[in-house]
């Protein structure tokens, strides 16, 4: 995931990225998880999955971060703001669409310009996690940034791949849990479908569900339930 994240960085344009997007399995991070869950570590699992669900955005949005914040650390660190800013505004402009009769050498030119754009960003970016309290600055969160969000109660992923089947129960300040479902791959996806179709079909006031109800059923035993009875040591 940071290998595709730092070469998603090198295209000039969000259009692009989504091209990019499209030459890799749209089950990358969930499949990069599983092989974390597989490895024992339950943690840099939760950490690909989020990291693979916001590569776009962040990709959007690094350019425009403010830095409001280091305004007060000193002249060097308004420098490298400034820096950052102008850097920052010509990686966000896509460069000029390109008509037929455009030379090679000047779209290579260009390719080598935003290339050198891309390193005098990445340098100040480098220089500006050297600073106290910013050493994650764009960084992809941590697993302890995530957990926070189960303040209010336990967090629920489920991570389904081919490899197999596993919900992860994220507790506040707690140890996670992996639960192995007893479900494989297959089966998940033909429920998925089942669930959508019967709701199209029987979803609404209606006394009679047979198609719903059974596909429901089915989810509750070999997803919902595990999940459920293990939650009890969270209380």
């Amino acid at each position: 995931m940071q290998i595709l994240d730092a070469y998603m960085s090198m295209t000039a344009s969000v259009s692009s990225r989504h091209n990019i997007m499209k030459d890799f399995s749209n089950t990358l991070a969930v499949d990069a998880a599983s092989c974390a869950l597989r490895s024992g570590d339950m943690c840099h699992a939760v950490e690909l999955l989020e990291q693979g669900r916001t590569i776009i955005w962040t990709q959007m949005t690094r350019l425009r971060t403010p830095l409001d914040s280091l305004q007060t650390r000193g002249d060097h660190t308004a420098t490298l703001m400034k820096e950052f800013g102008d850097l920052s505004s010509l990686l966000d402009k896509s460069p000029a669409n390109y008509l037929e009769a455009t030379t090679r050498i000047n779209v290579e030119a260009e390719e080598t310009w935003y290339r050198r754009l891309v390193k005098d960003w990445n340098g100040v970016v480098e220089e500006i996690r050297k600073i106290e309290g910013f050493s994650r600055f764009l960084l992809p969160p941590l697993f302890s940034d995530l957990q926070d969000a189960a303040h209010d109660g336990p967090i629920i992923l489920l991570i389904a791949s081919k490899s197999s089947c596993d919900t992860i129960i994220i507790p506040h300040k707690q140890p996670l849990s992996r639960i192995q479902l007893p479900i494989n791959f297959k089966t998940l996806q033909r429920l998925v479908l089942a669930l959508r179709e019967a709701i199209e079909k029987e979803a609404g006031p209606k006394g009679n569900q047979p198609a719903l109800t059974k596909v429901l059923r089915e989810l509750w035993e070999d997803v919902i339930r595990p999940v459920v009875e293990n939650l009890g040591g969270f209380a």
